[in-house]
């Protein structure tokens, strides 16, 4: 089959693109981790974040008897294990041809409907002013704050190596990241916090994570599909031969 002019200019410039994709290869590309070490690296941040709280409030007295109590333990399960989700979904929707399974997205919504239903069951409307322990070193009347100014940094690390994926769902990637950045640290808060009223509980542990759920999805729109804005390499003028 004879090879039509068009043909050769086709075939020139896509060896030129090859040609520069490849002395480019050293800059432009680069082996993504897999998901489970991403998840891993997820961990470690969490285990860094709550030490870090528990070394600057300290727990409160009676933490342990506390958890026990199935209302107070079933509680913090839900903050933590939800956080766990939360970024394993950031993970899988920054990673292209990843989804998140129905059942895992189902237990995410169940965790986040625990943490709004079970404070109305188990935990008192109200506290006494004599039912608050000496010795306190968080003052709950600062943890709504707290969520969001200590939330910023598990965020932002972790929005840091996620944005080095090709997310195809950027808002969802942002959403699921700002659920679990904050989720950790309204659940580390919690350990070191005086107050387990229910009023307390949802506008200043669970009210923060929602908020910053809908703000980093709209930053994650933004932010982690950056690589869509990325411009191709210039290509040279094709070399006739």
């Amino acid at each position: 089959m004879k090879t039509t002019p068009k043909n050769q200019s086709l075939s020139q410039v896509h060896r030129s693109l090859v040609e520069k994709l490849v002395a480019d290869r050293t800059t432009r590309l680069r082996r993504v981790p897999p998901a489970l070490a991403q998840w891993g690296l997820w961990l470690a941040l969490a285990a860094l974040v709550t030490a870090g709280v528990l070394a600057g409030f300290h727990p409160r007295p009676q933490l342990w008897e506390d958890l026990q109590k199935p209302g107070a333990g079933l509680f913090a399960l839900l903050i933590f294990g939800g956080s766990a989700l939360a970024a394993w979904g950031a993970i899988l929707t920054s990673l292209p041809g990843r989804i998140l399974p129905s059942w895992q997205k189902s237990l995410m919504v169940l965790a986040l409907a625990g943490l709004v239903m079970i404070p109305f069951f188990a935990f008192p409307m109200t506290l006494p002013d004599e039912a608050y322990p000496p010795g306190l070193r968080l003052d709950d009347d600062w943890c709504l704050p707290m969520v969001f100014l200590i939330g910023l940094f598990p965020w932002a690390v972790m929005g840091f190596w996620l944005s080095q994926n090709a997310s195809f769902s950027a808002a969802r990637t942002g959403a699921w990241s700002g659920a679990s950045a904050f989720l950790l640290t309204t659940g580390a808060l919690d350990l070191c916090c005086p107050c387990w009223s229910v009023s307390h509980l949802l506008v200043s542990h669970v009210l923060p994570v929602g908020i910053a759920s809908f703000l980093t999805a709209w930053i994650g729109a933004f932010w982690f599909s950056r690589w869509k804005r990325t411009p191709l390499p210039v290509l040279g003028k094709p070399r006739l031969r």
